[in-house]
């Protein structure tokens, strides 16, 4: 009798459970309807800055089951140029920006739209004084892409702290490995950026001090020989296609990337011979540079603006909103990239949800300037080079200096 009425209870409280599941997932997705007659005739126009949008052809294929006779072109132009292109066609209705390339002056305000379900921080990123110019399709982060075969093969885990990373980087080398490569435009930076971003926000002043310890600790790994100017120089500066494929050769314990970056891995690896043929296990983490674990920061990647002089803003604004209820997390997924809402699924990147491993987070919620950010990155840079910065002191006055005249 009483196994009859545990039997019961399980059961009930498996119901419960996926009940529970269940709505958890309906309030994270709001379901979309149409605000127009699905038989509207028209056209979109999107331009972007990626070649082969996959990411967004899933995303007008959903949109395209709800209105089939509303037709969406694309049509890729360089970042940098978004703006003369705008100014030159207006008849471009959504078009992609950044932080670096946001040509605002043409975006229309979207303060109309639901963004309940994206991270609030991204939200206030992709705003200004109050109003929302883009919706954001993906976050980024820098990290560190870990060959765990080749670490596991010498007797290494991968690292938690800034100990574990320099105590790997020595054992690494001394087995005739160079522990850290990525191009010189990224891989110096990305070490530290999450960390100096963190920093730099928590800071209540910002001088010539605020970064010295972390500028420091790349120095160390600088002197120590755990990275190589001349061998991140062979790298390609977009640190892309042909950097994974060499990630993907198996030799390279820490390749240093962005989830941008990161993002190429996965579809390079039947490009690669040697990968293909011998594979191996590899993770994406967070820097490890602090003493008690990584630090995480996340802003938004790029973002969807609706073109404030297009003639079609009703259907933009509709694409925009099943774009919001129905494909912002497939998106990102389909990218690559983490997702920008605030309940999603880890897909690529449980490190950013193992809080265990973390020691300090920032999600830009626009309070650091993109100014800032690079003033730090491009100091990161010239510490790599080691010509006329060779010293932690010496970055720390150059970010200040960059920081000062951008």
């Amino acid at each position: 009798m009483k196994k009859g009425i545990f039997r019961i209870f399980l059961i009930f409280s498996l119901i419960c459970l996926i009940f529970v599941t269940s709505c958890a997932k309906k309030e994270q997705k709001k379901e979309f309807k149409p605000s127009l007659d699905t038989k509207t005739t028209g056209s979109i126009k999107i331009i972007g800055t990626m070649s082969n949008f996959e990411a967004l052809d899933d995303a007008v294929n959903g949109f395209n089951s709800v209105y089939p006779n509303i037709e969406v072109r694309y049509e890729k132009v360089t970042a940098s140029k978004i703006g003369a292109y705008l100014e030159k066609n207006p008849d471009t209705d959504i078009y992609m920006a950044n932080k670096q390339y946001n040509s605002e002056e043409f975006a229309l305000n979207l303060n109309d739209l639901d963004v309940s379900t994206i991270l609030p921080a991204a939200i206030k990123s992709c705003s200004k004084d109050g109003n929302l110019f883009r919706v954001p399709i993906g976050m980024i982060t820098n990290g560190i892409l870990v060959n765990k075969s080749l670490l596991k093969k010498e007797g290494l885990e991968v690292p938690k702290t800034y100990k574990e990373f320099i105590n790997a980087c020595s054992v690494l080398k001394e087995k005739g490995y160079l522990p850290i490569q990525g191009s010189i435009h990224y891989v110096y930076a990305c070490l530290i950026a999450n960390m100096a971003a963190v920093t730099v926000h928590e800071a209540k002043t910002i001088d010539e001090n605020t970064l010295l310890p972390i500028y420091e600790k790349l120095v160390t790994i600088i002197d120590n020989g755990y990275t190589d100017f001349a061998t991140n120089k062979e790298y390609p500066n977009d640190n892309y296609d042909k950097a994974i494929l060499r990630f993907l050769d198996g030799n390279v314990p820490f390749f240093v990337c962005n989830t941008e970056q990161y993002s190429g891995v996965l579809k390079r690896e039947t490009k690669s011979a040697k990968f293909s043929s011998d594979p191996f296990e590899y993770e994406f983490i967070l820097p490890p540079m602090g003493d008690k674990g990584a630090y995480k920061y996340f802003d938004y990647w790029y973002g969807f603006s609706v073109n404030n002089r297009s003639t079609n803003q009703k259907l933009a604004l509709e694409f925009m909103k099943y774009l919001i209820s129905e494909k912002l997390d497939s998106m990102a997924s389909i990218k690559g990239l983490p997702s920008p809402l605030i309940k999603s699924e880890p897909g690529r990147y449980p490190v950013l949800q193992d809080e265990s491993r973390i020691q300090g987070t920032f999600v830009n919620d626009g309070s650091l300037p993109y100014k800032t950010f690079s003033s730090f990155f491009d100091a990161a840079c010239e510490l790599g080079q080691q010509k006329d910065v060779k010293t932690a002191q010496q970055a720390s006055k150059r970010f200040c200096e960059f920081l000062n005249s951008k």
